[in-house]
Order: structure tokens, then sequence, then C-alpha cells
């Protein structure tokens, strides 16, 4: 099933910096190319890309890219803001990390969590 999405990065800074940005921007060539090709297949594919994240203490709206690597696993963490009849996805990516091992970084997961609460609060 091919989807037209539209991403777009949350200002999250109030300097105006997008960490999310900044954090694919940082890694090495190799693991930017395997990210954004996964992206890439959010856009087309929509949220069946998706993994639910499921981690103690955060609602289950939480979706996760997971890219596995040799030693790490690289995390980028999508939200779908919304729909339009015309079949368009909007959604934004709000967090990333790198995961070494099996261990969850809780303030990544928090500030994409408070993110996308500011987001419906707004």
């Amino acid at each position: 099933m091919k989807t037209n999405a539209l991403m777009k990065f949350c200002y999250d800074e109030s300097d105006g910096s997008i960490p999310t940005k900044s954090f694919l921007l940082s890694l090495d060539t190799e693991m930017r190319a395997k990210v954004m090709s996964v992206i890439s297949l959010l856009r087309d594919n929509g949220y069946g890309m998706c993994q639910r994240f499921v981690e103690e203490g955060f609602a289950d709206r939480l979706n996760a890219l997971i890219i596995p690597a040799d030693d790490d696993t690289t995390i980028v963490i999508p939200y779908f803001l919304d729909e339009f009849p015309d079949g368009v996805v909007e959604y934004a990516l709000v967090g990333g990390f790198i995961r070494k091992g099996e261990v969850n970084p809780k303030n990544v997961i928090q500030k994409a969590q408070r993110i996308i609460d500011d987001y419906l609060d707004a």
C-alpha cells in the first residue's frame, strides 16, 4: 500500500534548534543512509513500519523505527500527527537514540513523550 506522507521535525528548543535532525546528522554516513532509507519506507508504507514502544510508564502511542547494526541499534521515534481524507499522513520525528544493549535511555523517551504531550495540548 502506497501512502503519501508529510514528514517534519519538531522544534523543541527555545533557540530554534531541531534535536532529532541534529541526532540524524550526528550518525556516521553508513548508519545515516540506513536510517534515511527506513524513514523513506515509513513515508511510503505508513504505520506498518513501526513497532510499539513497550516501556514501563509510557503511553502506548509511542512507536519506534528500529534499525539494527553490528554492535548497537539506532531507534527513531516518529509520531503520527494527522491523516487527511485524501490518504496523506502527517508525522514528525520526535526523538532518536543509539541503544547499546537492551536498555533504552529514559531521558530521550521522556523528551519524546513531552513533545507529543505539548502537541496534543496545543
